[in-house]
């Protein structure tokens, strides 16, 4: 979340580099937190993008 503070959107790559976790964990938190409506997924052909729900309500 502090990272999304800073930036408009995480993707997993850049959150597993950034929380130093394995990818399994780091997909199924990401996961979580778009299934709690926390986050939003953005679909891309080369990566899926991670916004925050407030962040995408304002912009």
């Amino acid at each position: 979340m502090k990272a999304l503070a800073t930036q408009p959107y995480i993707t997993l790559r850049e959150y597993m580099a950034m929380a130093r976790i394995p990818v399994y964990i780091a997909s199924r938190t990401l996961v979580k937190l778009v299934l709690a409506n926390v986050l939003e997924i953005i679909p891309q052909e080369s990566e899926d993008k991670f916004i925050t729900k407030a962040h995408h309500l304002y912009s």
